[in-house]
């Protein structure tokens, strides 16, 4: 006997993909090209711009970039229903054919994007279910084909796109099979918003 059913998913994470693909990204590529690099704790073999003053979209050859970002940014924010935001540090990380970004999440951010702007192959973000400490005695069986069985959700890069995400959502990346350049940023409010509430 069937059953009528309604099924709901409950407390959704919104992660959000946008095609930027149609911006030029050359002016970028100069710019990380002159910007000084170091190595940085969260990407294993790499490079990162990432330190108290990162200020990558805020050079005034990556105008149109940034429009383009802070657009995507403002939808995002809409859907949500939160104050707007503004962006906070952006910076960029390279890592090699081995490397790999540990797990973490962004603190004091509000909502964080990342940005790719080249065309190669490489392994996917990896997002981690934030109800997965909750499930105490799911034991899914071998093979089932369910997102609720996976502890991760991946995506997969492609040039020009850009992921929003919460900022407190886990993520990183396995082992890389490709050069991986991503441009990430945070946000936070504005005073004005801040004394809104």
């Amino acid at each position: 006997m069937e059953y009528k059913k309604c099924e709901i998913d409950l407390f959704p994470t919104p992660v959000s993909l946008y095609d930027l693909s149609s911006v030029d990204v050359e002016p970028l590529l100069q710019v990380i090209e002159e910007l000084e690099t170091h190595a940085y704790y969260l990407v294993e073999s790499g490079e990162s711009s990432f330190g108290p003053q990162s200020e990558l979209l805020n050079d005034s050859r990556l105008i149109d970039l940034k429009k383009s970002i802070k657009s995507c940014l403002d939808d995002y924010v809409d859907r949500l229903g939160i104050f707007p935001l503004s962006f906070a540090e952006s910076w960029f990380n390279k890592t090699p054919p081995g490397g790999r970004l540990d797990l973490h999440r962004h603190e004091g951010s509000c909502i964080s994007g990342a940005f790719y702007p080249l065309d190669e192959e490489i392994v996917p973000l990896l997002f981690k279910s934030p109800i997965l400490p909750y499930k105490m005695n799911e034991l899914y069986r071998p093979g089932v084909q369910t997102q609720h069985a996976y502890g991760f959700n991946t995506v997969f890069p492609s040039k020009g796109m850009l992921i929003l995400f919460p900022s407190w959502l886990e993520h990183k990346t396995d082992f890389e099979i490709g050069k991986r350049l991503v441009v990430s940023f945070n946000t936070f409010y504005t005073h004005e918003n801040l004394d809104a509430c």
